[in-house]
């Protein structure tokens, strides 16, 4: 978050989200997500930051989004029942953008589903980045400050833009330059946008 203070989602055995200081001292743990073998052990399968500081991690087997704050309290939870999906089982990745409270929730077949807080579904949208870490990803996305979303298939230069509503915006062409490779990180901060690929000498580009 913005203080610097870092949330991971380890699954498996330890089925928590993490906090960690600035200087990777751990400050908390909240272990509230289910993980077992009738569920598969992916819980929590992701965790992100809200611009107020708190950390919201996806437990998927329980069709739920967990609030998180220091030193390790759960603030409260949001259902995904709105989606009409079962996520039993399955990896999801998703956005936060607290000044609208909404969630963008992206399935394995990279489906983005927007939530309320409230958990009423808004609307939803087929973009084409499903997959799992296992195989990859066929893509990433993100949300800036404004509810704006974005997404960014493999292999292309052109980063689609849509609005908090769901309607295609316009895009962006992004200059890659000649080296390809699957997106695995999606960032944006105001004008600048953060592109992660597995690569052998690019960590990311700017």
């Amino acid at each position: 978050n913005r203080d610097g203070v870092l949330a991971t989602a380890n699954a498996h055995f330890n089925h928590s989200v993490n906090l960690w200081s600035p200087k990777f001292q751990q400050l908390g743990s909240v272990n509230e997500f289910l993980s077992s073998d009738p569920t598969e052990w992916f819980g929590p399968s992701d965790v992100q930051a809200g611009e107020s500081g708190d950390f919201y991690g996806m437990d998927q087997n329980r069709a739920r989004i967990v609030r998180v704050s220091l030193p390790g309290r759960i603030v409260t939870s949001y259902s995904l029942a709105g989606t009409g999906e079962s996520y039993v089982r399955r990896l999801v990745r998703f956005r936060v953008w607290e000044a609208g409270q909404r969630f963008y929730v992206v399935n394995d077949k990279g489906t983005v589903q927007c939530l309320g807080f409230d958990g009423a579904k808004l609307w939803s949208l087929d973009t084409g980045i499903g997959g799992n870490p296992w195989d990859g990803y066929a893509g990433e996305f993100d949300v800036d400050d404004a509810g704006d979303l974005f997404v960014l298939a493999n292999n292309v230069d052109a980063l689609k833009i849509f609005s908090p509503s769901g309607t295609p915006v316009g895009e962006t062409r992004l200059q890659l330059g000649e080296r390809r490779a699957r997106v695995t990180g999606l960032q944006v901060d105001g004008d600048d946008v953060f592109v992660k690929r597995p690569h052998a000498v690019e960590l990311f580009q700017v």
